[in-house]
Parts: C-alpha cells; sequence; structure tokens
C-alpha cells in the first residue's frame, strides 16, 4: 500500500517528510474540488490526500495513536488508511481558502515560501558571487568585466527573483511556522542539546542516569502519564516541557554553585582501533581511576589540545541542589 501511495505523489519509499509535503501541495493546489472543474476531481483529491496523511504518519511514527501494540497486521494496515481517509474527506469538503487556511495547508505554505526565500538567497549569493570572483582574479580589468556581466545579466536576473521577494509572505509564513507543534519541539530540542552537552555532561552524575532521566522519564510520562491525553499535547510535553524541566534542575544546580576546589591528575589517553592501528581519541583516563564513572568530564572537544598534554587541572564547584559540578579546566604537559 505504501508503494501506491508514493507512487501516486511521484516520489520514491526514500522521499522524507519534506519531500511529501512539497509533492502533495502540488497535485493539492490542482486536484482540489475548487480548483479543478472534473466531475472525478473530489474522488482524486480524497485518494491524493489519503496517501499524504497515511505516508505522513508513516514517516512521523503517529501510526501509535490509531493501533495497539497487539493488533493483527491487517487489522493495523485498515486502520492506518482508514484514519488517512478520513482526514482526506475532512479536507476535500473544504472550500479551498479553508483548506488553505487549515494547519496542514498553512504549514506547507509556509514551508514552502520559507524555501523560496532560501532559493532567492541562494541565487543571489551565486549571481553577486560571480562579479567579486571577477574582480578579486582580475583586479581593475576583472572588475570592468563583472560591471558588463552584471549590467547585461540583470534584467534576466531580477526578472526570476522578484517573484520570490515578496517579504510580507515570508514573515507571515514564518509566524505560522513557529506556531506550529514541529516548530517549538524543534526549538527547545535544540535547547535541551546544548543544556546537556554544556550542563549535564560537566555535571558529576553517573553517565547511566542521564538515558534514565531523559529517555525513560519522557516515555513514562507520554505512555502512561499523559495516555488519555490528545498526540500533540502528549508529544508537547513529553519531548519539550519535561526534558527542559530535568534541564533546567541541572542548570540551577551548575550555575549557583560554590566552594571552590582545584584539582590536578595526570592522565593517558583513550584510543580507537582502526584500520591503520590505533588512533587517539578525545576521551582521557585519569591517574588511580579517579572519576571513571563520570564520562562527562573526561571526554573533550578539541583533540590538538589534548594529544599535546598529559596533565588536567579541574576546578570543581558544590552545586545549589547538592551535586557537585566541573566548572572549568586546563591541560598542561608535565
Amino acid at each position: 500500500m505504501s508503494a501506491a501511495y508514493y507512487s501516486l505523489l511521484g516520489l520514491t519509499p526514500q522521499a522524507n517528510i519534506a519531500e511529501i509535503k512539497k509533492a502533495y501541495r502540488a497535485k493539492a493546489m490542482q486536484l482540489h474540488p475548487d480548483k479543478n472543474p472534473s466531475p472525478e476531481a473530489q474522488a482524486l483529491f480524497i485518494e491524493l490526500t489519503e496517501a499524504y496523511e497515511y505516508l505522513l504518519a508513516e514517516k512521523s511514527g503517529r501510526f501509535k495513536q490509531y493501533i495497539s501494540p497487539f493488533t493483527q497486521a491487517e487489522q493495523a494496515a485498515h486502520a492506518r488508511r482508514e484514519a488517512a481517509k478520513q482526514k482526506a474527506r475532512e479536507y476535500a469538503q473544504m472550500r479551498y481558502e479553508a483548506f488553505e487556511q487549515s494547519q496542514a495547508g498553512k504549514t506547507i505554505n509556509s514551508l514552502n515560501s520559507l524555501l523560496d526565500v532560501f532559493l532567492a538567497i541562494f541565487l543571489s549569493i551565486v549571481y553577486f558571487g560571480i562579479g567579486i570572483t571577477i574582480t578579486y582574479l582580475f583586479s581593475f580589468s576583472g572588475f570592468i568585466l563583472s560591471l558588463i556581466f552584471l549590467l547585461a545579466t540583470f534584467k534576466h536576473y531580477w526578472a526570476f527573483v522578484k517573484p520570490y521577494l515578496q517579504f510580507d509572505t515570508w514573515w507571515n509564513s514564518l509566524n505560522t511556522l513557529v506556531e506550529t507543534l514541529f516548530f517549538r519541539i524543534s526549538i527547545l530540542s535544540i535547547a535541551n542539546l546544548f543544556l546537556i552537552f554544556k550542563v549535564v555532561f560537566n555535571t558529576l552524575c553517573p553517565i547511566w542516569v542521564i538515558p534514565i532521566l531523559f529517555l525513560g522519564i519522557p516515555i513514562l510520562v507520554y505512555t502512561i502519564v499523559l495516555k488519555h491525553s490528545n498526540q500533540s499535547k502528549r508529544l508537547w510535553i513529553a519531548l519539550a516541557i519535561v526534558p527542559i524541566i530535568i534541564n533546567g534542575l541541572f542548570a540551577l544546580n551548575f550555575y549557583f554553585s560554590s566552594n571552590t576546589v582545584i584539582e590536578e591528575y595526570d592522565f593517558t589517553h583513550g584510543y580507537n582501533q582502526s584500520r591503520r592501528g590505533k588512533v587517539m581519541n578525545t576521551m582521557i583516563y585519569l591517574e588511580n581511576n579517579q572519576y571513571d564513572a563520570y564520562l562527562g568530564i573526561r571526554v573533550f572537544a578539541s583533540l590538538e589540545k589534548l594529544a599535546q598534554s598529559n596533565h588536567v587541572i579541574y576546578q570543581f564547584e558544590d552545586g545549589l541542589l547538592g551535586m557537585r559540578v566541573m566548572k572549568h579546566y586546563a591541560f598542561t604537559y608535565e
């Protein structure tokens, strides 16, 4: 069934969510009953939207809300198709203007508008970059050549780029995208990843605790605590709110610390085995197996500085919530 849906959208099974949305948007404009007078338009639009909803749910993992893990395969496939068809019928019954204002329509329009922005920027960089490159390579004569090139081609460049330069549309598209659940989860996920690397890994917390906190608790909240809530609320709280609360506690502990203690250790380097032999990595092993349980303070970003050192100086402090934190470090050679 999935193969037929991909074919209907003119895609391959390797297509990602963005490609599925773009293909659907292009065909929906042609087939929506308000835009297409053909008697078959509504049936074709429903079929198209069924394919879109089915593949979007398949790619994003939304099928879990339709089926039980104990459902038989055929029943599961039927449930997925029916869920997609129901969405398709709802969209087909809308006026085209209402469809454009629906969550699906607004998100697709916003993404397409923002893609137009990047296309216009890219084309402008390439176009003016040619002139700059010619000037750089040939000095004054290059400047004259680039000026002639820009003057001769500017009319064609402007005619191609001008339709994309709709600043009001860009701004409205950005605002629409900001309001979507996907965008909000993405932004908070980036913030959570930053705090994990900046704060959590520099807290003296055993490495095995981190997956329990950032995977176990969200899964528990999603599957049990919020099992009767709607899908959007479950995703928002489990994937964004719960991790940011956990990270917030770690950040409070980290940034409001006190009682500085300096500790110094000799260390040996970590190595990975490759086809060429041993290759140094960015992990260190402290003397007397100190802090073996705390991987976060023994892995570093810069291999260059690390390779030239064999001694590390740590600055530890007592965190506000009782967990020790590593605030700074320095490498030396002794």
